[in-house]
Parts: structure tokens; sequence; C-alpha cells
């Protein structure tokens, strides 16, 4: 509450640029751009921990089954310094690029998607990306963290929200975890609560939305635990080998406290937890510490994300095992209905 407290007045700033920002284009007044093709925006308003990124999986992979060619465009935070204009991380045949230029999140999602046919592209300039994903002959765009990216015209806006803490403490960044008001959910055309396996929903929520907006439900799935040498190699599922004594987690993630939920959720004992800073990326130092952490330790355990941060020379003198999360939406039929919608706003002029 205290830092809260010491950064409130710098978030009054960030929320009258926010505002003024939308205001220019809810009147018309900053140019929107479309990209030729269908775009299905997945985004939430708070910094980071909702799931986007198993969301997105799960979202272009549903795509790609069903037919289309898809394409995730993605900004790629914190990617290598130089790189520039839209960058094919893949084709959904081979990857392009390393970690470093793609970003973990875009490298993450290629690896992951693999053999499926969807492209993965990052670049600053969105439009730019989405021009290239339709002259590669996608025929439908998947806008990675695009709820706040009005310039690039899309079809539908998911935002997710995390059910268990929707709104964070209330407060806009830097002194909370707000990006822009929660009346910004009326741009809304569907909302997925995550880490919502029971039916609540947070008081008030659906005055926040416009009348027959509909509220989808999903939960976290921890699918695998893969040493690190497989996962490198390439695996991502499967059983892995028991773990019978206390691990430490180390993450560089917006939301530890899921990845501590998860792991538990597939019988792991957690000792400790390492946190480092959101998208952090490891130094020699980081390794050191995570090495003299783990003594004592049977494993370490982290996360897909930081995985792909990991330098891959790296050979711990501990057992690294990696921990995969998937996304679900529940109940199971839920699927079908979100497919269904984006379809009909997809074929929307």
């Amino acid at each position: 509450m205290r830092r809260a407290a010491a950064l409130w007045p710098f978030s009054l700033p960030y929320a009258l640029a926010v505002a003024a920002r939308n205001g220019l284009y809810d009147l018309g007044l900053a140019r929107v751009k479309r990209a030729g093709i269908p775009v299905v925006s997945v985004g939430n308003i708070t910094a980071g921990g909702t799931g986007k990124t198993p969301f997105t999986l799960m979202l272009a992979a549903l795509l790609s089954r069903s037919g289309r060619r898809v394409a995730i465009v993605s900004r790629g935070y914190r990617r290598e310094k130089g790189a520039k204009g839209p960058l094919l991380v893949s084709d959904g045949r081979e990857i392009r690029c390393p970690a470093a230029e793609a970003g973990d999140e875009p490298y993450l999602m290629a690896r992951k998607l693999l053999g499926s046919g969807a492209m993965v592209i990052v670049g600053a300039d969105r439009v730019k990306s989405a021009g290239l994903a339709r002259e590669l002959k996608a025929d439908i765009v998947v806008l990675d963290d695009g709820f706040q990216h009005r310039r690039l015209h899309r079809n539908i806006n998911i935002v997710l929200l995390d059910s268990r803490r929707p709104f964070g403490n209330g407060l806009r960044l830097p002194a909370g975890m707000l990006r822009e008001s929660p009346g910004s959910l009326k741009r809304a055309d569907a909302l997925v609560l995550t880490r919502a396996e029971d039916e609540g929903e947070p008081p008030g929520l659906r005055k926040r939305l416009r009348p027959g907006v509909p509220v989808f439900r999903s939960r976290h799935v921890p699918e695998s635990l893969v040493e690190i040498q497989d996962w490198r190699r390439g695996k991502t599922g499967g059983p892995g080998r028991p773990v019978h004594g206390e691990v430490l987690l180390f993450s560089g993630i917006a939301n530890p406290g899921s990845f501590e939920q998860s792991a538990e959720a597939v019988g792991l004992k957690v000792g400790g937890h390492v946190r480092f800073p959101d998208h952090h990326r490891y130094r020699p130092t980081d390794l050191g510490r995570i090495e003299s952490a783990g003594a004592g330790f049977e494993a370490a355990v982290t996360t897909e994300k930081d995985a792909v941060r990991l330098p891959g020379e790296w050979k711990p003198a501990l057992r690294l095992a990696v921990l995969g999360i998937s996304l679900e939406l529940v109940p199971e039929e839920s699927r079908s209905l979100l497919e269904r919608m984006i379809m009909e706003k997809a074929s929307a002029p």
C-alpha cells in the first residue's frame, strides 16, 4: 500500500494520456487502418498475468483446426534492439529467428504451434505486420495484446480478466495494474474470465459491458513437467520423471503466484520461489543465484516463458524442469460458441 500511495501521483498523468488517446479514436479523430483480412484482438486492461499467451495459443490452434490460415501478430516486447520492420518468426512449419529477435512470448507461441500452419509475426508497427500476414496468404490475424492498440481495425475485441483479481488494486499504472479504466470494457465484444473454475463472476461485471456481450470462463491447466534438456529438443508434453522431494521455483513473469498454484496442482512440493521482474533476461549472476538457492532441493522448476530466456549453454548443477501450462474454456462446449462468434464477426465487412 505504501508503494501504491507513493506512485499514485504518477498515475494521474498516465490516466489522462490514455483517456485523451482513447477519446481521439472514440470521436473518429484518429485514423484506424484496415488489414484487408479479419482481425481478432486478444487483450486485457491490466499489466500482464491474465493468461493472454495460453489463450492466444488455444485460439490460434482452434482456428487452424477449422481450416483458417492464421497469423499471430505481436509487438514482441523486449526484443533485441536493432530489429526493424515486421519479422516472420515462424511460417507454421519452421522457426525463422532466435528468441532474442522474436521476443520470448512470440518465440514460445511459434514453438508450440509448429506443425499447425499458424504463422507468428512480430513488429512494433502492427499495421505493417498485419500487412505482411496478408501478403503471406493468411486469411485471419490474431492480434496479441491488442486491446490498447486501436490503430488497427479489428472485427472482434476479446478481453481477458483474471476472475480472482480483475482490476488489481483499482489504480492505474504505475501505482496499480490497470492500463486503462474498467469503463473501457464497453469496447469489448467478448469477455473471458481466466482462472474461473467455478461459475462465479466479479460483482457488477455485467454492468461494465454492453448488453448482450458474452462472458466465457476458462481455467489454467498444468499440462507437462519436462526436463530442460528434453524441452530444448522440442518435447512439450507427455509424462516426465516423478519428483518426490521439495522443489525450488524461479520465474520472471507478471503473476508468479499463479505459477506457484500450477506447480502445486501437479503435485509438486514448493519449498521456495526465486522471483525476477517480468520478461527478465537471465544473466550469469542470476543463474548463480538460482543454483545457490536450489541447494538441498530435488529440482528447480521454471515456466516455459522463462525457459525461452535461459542461455542455451547453461547446464545447472541441479535438476531443472519446465512446467507447461495450457488454457481451456469451461464448460467444453464454450469453444464451439466462441468459434462461431468469431466466424460471424470475421465475415462482417
